[in-house]
């Protein structure tokens, strides 16, 4: 069995494999995306990310509104050694309200 010291280094071990993984956003809404296409997104949002002077150590705030712009900007976080700070959205009536 082989065992992997991180997380990220599991990834980027896979990028070569056929497999991947689905968004999911719902019932009837999936998405499959191969290890690959799925690290290179995250690696690209990674240089998006240090482009603007985050790096080692730095805390990001993620707040979006879809899953799968969660999961690409985590893992961008995990690949650039960032601490991720997810935020959850306002909507639903008991988030908005300050009483």
């Amino acid at each position: 069995m082989i065992s992997f010291a991180t997380l990220t280094d599991a990834l980027i071990a896979r990028q070569t494999s056929a497999y991947g993984l689905t968004y999911v956003d719902g019932p009837s809404s999936e998405r499959a995306v191969r290890y690959r296409d799925f690290c290179d997104r995250a690696l690209a949002l990674l240089g998006a990310i240090q482009s603007y002077g985050a790096s080692r150590g730095s805390e990001l705030v993620i707040l979006v509104d879809r899953n799968d712009q969660f999961i690409d900007a985590f893992w961008a976080c995990q690949l650039g050694h960032i601490v991720a700070v997810p935020l959850a959205t306002g909507n639903a009536d008991e988030r908005l309200s300050f009483a």
